[in-house]
């Protein structure tokens, strides 16, 4: 009787299938080798009616199959699938012969798996343990990809405002702090007014020292920034700000950075005057305000009033941190206008760019701009939040009517109905 045999290598998981003839001749088993030439080959013999045996160590069979005491077992065959095992035959026999185990099906089971797969042996305990850990993996990855959308959730920018034309203002977070930097460096330092006349661009200590402030300033997380999302959420512009406690401040807070280089010791000690002549805590009677520190727009962006957009949105940003005062030293008239806008109506202090002059009596800042005349400390009350919008009615009011409306209604149908 014809039948086929497995011969098992654990060493390399796979399996070796070959068809025996007992009691025929070496050359029916050459033909048959023939046959499935590329399953195996005439050296895997070692006897006409028998497969040749490989040697497999018992730790190996340990780790797969229960070991037992009795000779023969029976085992469920199955094949392996990237889905998992899948059944072939529910009882196969399992034979051990000295340090070898031999496994034999019946012909209708197939070869090879449904998708192409070799053919492994699995005990009932086995294969339950092995769906038990393909299901605590799958239950694991669940719970990972769970965790991993809360975290997203909880680190997730706030988005305070988008804009018809696609730009998204949101928190300023630090993986654009690099790109902030250099934006600073290609932009602002050439048309700011204080950086601009004290020719900041081109002191390089100076540069440092600038974004040395400007990096301390980021780091307090309140700074928004404007991003293209049609344009691959290109940076647009940004608003850096900086929450400001009457405890922290005084005569010295603006210097406690050690400042370098003569362009920028020359914007400090213009803004330190400003900063000193300027109490927004006894002119507003407030223990804290948000400072306007920095506010830049890429020049492809601008005259579309992004930067009144980044300032309102400020503003919001006030509210939420239940700061009640915004404040800001605005050195060029476009953004006195813009501050009047959003409620800065008061000035706290102002000073004439030709009334600052060094020690030689020279004009430091000589070139300050058609209409820019003055740098004004201006502030402002955080407006309350707006009202909400009343809920859509539901269903309609009931008129109410009075019983002598209701004598004149019956009136009027009983004349209607005598006139038909």
């Amino acid at each position: 009787m014809e039948a086929r045999c497995l011969t098992i290598d654990w060493d390399r998981t796979q399996v070796l299938q070959h068809f025996a003839n007992r009691g025929t001749d070496k050359k029916s088993d050459c033909e048959s080798s023939r046959r499935h030439q590329s399953i195996f080959r005439w050296r895997d013999f070692l006897r006409p009616e028998f497969p040749r045996p490989v040697r497999i160590p018992r730790t190996a069979i340990l780790t797969i199959l229960e070991r037992q005491s009795r000779r023969e077992n029976h085992f469920a065959l199955y094949a392996r699938d990237p889905a998992g095992p899948v059944l072939l035959h529910r009882r196969t026999s399992l034979t051990q012969r000295g340090r070898h185990f031999w496994v034999s099906i019946p012909a209708s089971v197939p070869i090879r798996g449904p998708s192409g797969c070799s053919i492994l042996v699995m005990s009932r305990r086995a294969r339950l343990e092995e769906e038990k850990l393909r299901q605590l993996n799958e239950e694991l990855e669940e719970e990972e990809n769970r965790i991993k959308a809360q975290k997203e959730r909880i680190y997730a920018p706030v988005v305070w405002k988008r804009l018809g034309s696609g730009i998204r203002i949101q928190d300023l977070k630090p993986v654009y702090y690099d790109q902030v930097l250099q934006i600073i460096e290609e932009c602002y330092f050439q048309e700011e007014v204080l950086c601009r006349n004290s020719n900041l661009a081109e002191d390089p200590e100076s540069i440092k020292s600038f974004l040395n402030v400007v990096m301390f300033n980021l780091k307090d997380r309140t700074s928004i920034i404007a991003l293209d999302e049609p344009n691959e959420d290109a940076i647009a512009g940004f608003l850096i700000l900086k929450a400001i406690h009457k405890d922290d401040f005084g005569s010295v807070f603006s210097r406690v950075f050690h400042v370098e280089g003569e362009a920028h010791k020359k914007c400090i000690a213009f803004v330190n005057h400003l900063a000193r002549k300027a109490d927004v805590f006894t002119e507003l009677d407030c223990n804290i305000f948000l400072r306007y520190v920095l506010l830049c727009i890429r020049p492809e962006y601008r005259k579309k009033g992004l930067g009144f957009q980044l300032m309102l949105a400020a503003v919001d940003v006030a509210r939420s941190l239940s700061i009640p005062v915004v404040m800001g030293i605005l050195s060029c008239w476009t953004l006195q206008k813009l501050a009047k806008r959003i409620g800065m109506k008061v000035v706290v202090h102002e000073i004439n760019y030709v009334e600052w002059r060094d020690r030689f009596n020279e004009l430091i800042f000589d070139e300050p701009g058609q209409g820019n005349y003055t740098c004004a400390v201006m502030a402002g009350v955080v407006p309350p939040p707006p009202a909400p919008e009343p809920p859509p009615k539901t269903s309609e009011e009931k008129v109410k009517i009075t019983r002598e409306e209701k004598r004149k209604i019956k009136a009027k149908k009983k004349k209607k109905e005598t006139a038909a």
